[in-house]
């Protein structure tokens, strides 16, 4: 997905609708329960898809990659994302020149200043 995905073009699909009129969203207390435990602050999410031969396909999530635990696996990820999304705007001297590929703290960073 990208964030096209997310704009009015598709959403004015018509399947969309029919998908969404397929679909039921249900609370599961435990996730709540553990979103507002301080220790644990998970932000949980499962996805239960039935198919129509029947097959059940279940994934659940406690802890997105956006997750503090995840923070390790997670800030490649959002670096790249940044990269990425910089290589859309600038051209590639203005992207080396600013500094932001520098990690906090190296040579011609602001970062942790």
């Amino acid at each position: 997905m990208t964030a096209a995905d997310y704009e009015d073009e598709i959403a004015a699909d018509p399947r969309v609708d029919v998908l969404r009129a397929k679909m039921k969203c249900v609370e599961e207390p435990a996730f709540t329960a553990d979103y507002h435990d301080p220790e644990k602050r998970s932000i949980a999410n499962s996805l239960r898809l039935e198919l129509a031969d029947r097959t059940v396909v279940e994934e659940t999530v406690e802890y997105p990659i956006g997750h503090r635990r995840r923070r390790d696996e997670g800030l490649p990820l959002l670096v790249e994302k940044f990269k990425t999304n910089l290589r859309r705007r600038y051209a590639e001297d203005r992207q080396e020149d600013s500094g932001c590929f520098a990690g906090p703290g190296a040579a011609g960073s602001d970062a942790g200043k």
